[in-house]
């Protein structure tokens, strides 16, 4: 089935329709003033689709060639910056069940994208199977939880 995404508006007590797909995972940024949605779809076998941004407020959707789920990513707190930590080989079917349910697990790479250019770049290599993926303030710093050993780990980005 098509998982839906709604937009709540707490001034209207609306609730609009923002995207429809299978397999969809999504974060928003904590900045108010851009409003953006980062988000992942799947294929009906559950093939993961590329990493897409959504501008709110224009409506431009922009997609980077990144085999992820929006739920390995995280904003920097200017959301000028997001980090996604990327499957090396995911596998061929059944996600995000698969790994949300704990049947598969990957090996990650860990990606700094600049929103405002679009460039993504490979800044970790041997990320293991990243969840829970934090920036610092200063965006100096990533935190994160390794999925398969529960041990947590910082990254220095200088």
């Amino acid at each position: 089935f098509e998982t839906p995404l709604f937009l709540f508006s707490s001034r209207t007590a609306v609730l609009n329709p923002v995207l429809a797909g299978f397999g969809l995972t999504a974060i928003s940024d904590p900045n108010p003033k851009t409003q953006n949605i980062v988000y992942t779809k799947t294929s009906r076998a559950g093939t993961i689709e590329d990493l897409h941004l959504l501008d709110l407020k224009s409506g431009k959707d922009t997609s980077w060639p990144l085999k992820t789920l929006a739920a390995k990513c995280a904003f920097s707190r200017d959301s000028k910056l997001l980090f996604c930590a990327v499957p090396k080989n995911p596998p061929a079917r059944d996600l995000p069940e698969a790994w949300l349910q704990g049947r598969v697990s990957f090996a990650d790479a860990i990606y700094k994208i600049e929103i405002a250019t679009g460039k993504a770049e490979e800044i970790f290599h041997e990320g293991g199977d990243v969840t829970s993926l934090i920036v610092s303030d200063d965006a100096k710093k990533l935190f994160f939880i390794d999925k398969k050993t529960g041990f947590l780990y910082g990254l220095s980005l200088e």
